[in-house]
This record gives structure tokens, sequence and C-alpha cells, in this order.
């Protein structure tokens, strides 16, 4: 369908992730990663309203979270957006 919204794949919907205690933040990024109507389209991504990049569709962009909670939004190139909400502890 050409013209559905980008669908998130990873994080899951509402998942709460767990950070490695003693491990560097920096170490434990997250994947964001979604599927498109049209492969291989590009993908902007935010995190509560921060933009953190844009990757390809089917492709990972990385995210270094911090505790808390937080609005993932993607969104393709014709402003169709997926959002979901992810804790991190």
């Amino acid at each position: 369908r050409n013209d559905a919204p980008p669908r998130i794949v990873f994080p899951p919907p509402n998942q709460t992730l767990r950070l490695l205690p003693g491990m560097d933040r920096g170490r434990q990024e997250v994947p964001l990663r979604a599927d498109a109507s049209r492969p291989g389209e590009p993908l902007s991504w935010f995190v509560n309203g921060d933009f953190v990049g844009t990757a390809p569709a089917e492709q990972r962009l990385w995210w270094t979270p911090r505790p808390g909670s937080y609005e993932i939004l993607v969104m393709d190139q014709q402003g169709r957006a997926a959002r979901q909400g992810l804790r991190v502890e």
C-alpha cells in the first residue's frame, strides 16, 4: 500500500527497556527500525520531539537512551507518521 504510514518495527509497542548497571550508557544504544510503503524510503526519527536522524526504511538508526519515558515518532517524506511509547529504566 503506497498510502500507508511507516510502521515501527523496533522497539516494540509499549516496551520497557532496562539499562545494564555498570555498563557505559553509550554502549547500550537502542536500534530504531521501521517499515515503509516504499522500501528504502528515507524515514526521519524523533524522540520526545527531538530529531534523532534520518535513515532508509528497514535500516537501523541508533539512539542512546537515558532512564525515562519517551514517545518515539517516525515520519516519511509525505508527513505520514507512526508513534509509540517506550520506557527506559
